[in-house]
């Protein structure tokens, strides 16, 4: 799916939930209406310098984006038949999968001219900017600035994820650090910066800490919903029973799950909400 993919580990025993795991990042999903789905495909790939590499069915219409650096993302069509892609279940989030913008000057100039709409930039403690593009249909990109300012890219617009792969919005930073950690299996990492703020991590296949998610204060956003179009992605696996265990397990334990989408047997997921309603996606194929 992309080459940023986290370790696989196994449930462990952890004394404030009783069934913690590690789930692995293994990308993003854009979501679309199935109705306008070729155009949607084309939007991108014209707007954000993206080449559709394959386009097809499976559960509803699905196309690889891949992105001008490494990785790719999935865009999705919503189907009623399948909770992980009802389009009346993908509620108003403050969680935001992010992605890598090079030149953050010359790609709003160029979304500026083309009539797309973004936000004002706002800072991370880490000193990157951040800003929301209004994509197709009503989907929010939010793009972040790379680390060391330098263009390896120089056309694109979005040449990928950002190495922040999530941003969420929180209003109780211990009860989402807990989620993330006892639940999600991610671990909180040191940093010196603004109080209210948490870096939260995942080990990749090196067994190498990642910073991957950011918790920011809800109050420092101006605007703290988005739809849920945008959606990062957990793997479980390599087994299919350690993917119907694990839900299984969030089920028993009392977190609100959704059902199974799919067929556990090729393809198949389903999704839990944190504690303050936004979607953990996850999902596991043949």
């Amino acid at each position: 799916m992309t080459e940023l993919m986290f370790e696989q580990s196994h449930p462990q025993e952890d004394e404030g939930s009783g069934n913690a795991m590690d789930f692995l990042w293994y990308g993003g999903f854009i979501m679309a209406p199935s109705d306008r789905f070729d155009e949607v495909i084309e939007w991108y790939c014209s707007h954000m310098g993206w080449d559709c590499k394959a386009n097809f069915e499976n559960a509803g219409r699905m196309a690889f984006l891949k992105f001008p650096g490494k990785g790719q993302v999935v865009l999705k069509s919503y189907e009623s038949q399948y909770p992980q892609f009802r389009h009346e279940e993908a509620p108003e989030s403050r969680s935001r999968l992010c992605f890598s913008v090079e030149n953050k000057d010359k790609a709003v100039a160029y979304f500026t001219t083309h009539g797309i709409g973004t936000s004002n930039f706002q800072v991370l403690p880490d000193g990157r900017e951040t800003f929301e593009i209004h994509a197709f249909a009503g989907t929010i990109l939010t793009a972040v600035t790379t680390k060391d300012g330098k263009s390896k890219y120089p056309n694109s617009r979005i040449a990928g994820y950002s190495d922040n792969v999530m941003q969420i919005r929180t209003r109780n930073l211990t009860d989402m650090i807990s989620f993330y950690e006892n639940v999600v299996g991610m671990k909180r990492l040191e940093y010196e910066g603004p109080e209210g703020y948490a870096r939260l991590g995942a080990k990749d296949a090196r067994g190498e800490q990642l910073d991957l998610v950011w918790l920011i204060p809800a109050e420092a956003d101006h605007s703290p919903t988005t739809n849920q179009s945008t959606q990062s992605h957990f793997w479980i696996g390599p087994e299919k029973k350690d993917f119907v265990k694990a839900w299984q397990q969030l089920k028993a334990a009392g977190h609100s799950v959704s059902d199974l989408s799919g067929n556990p047997e090729t393809w198949a997921a389903f999704y839990l909400l944190d504690p303050e309603g936004n979607r953990v996606n996850v999902w596991n194929c043949k």
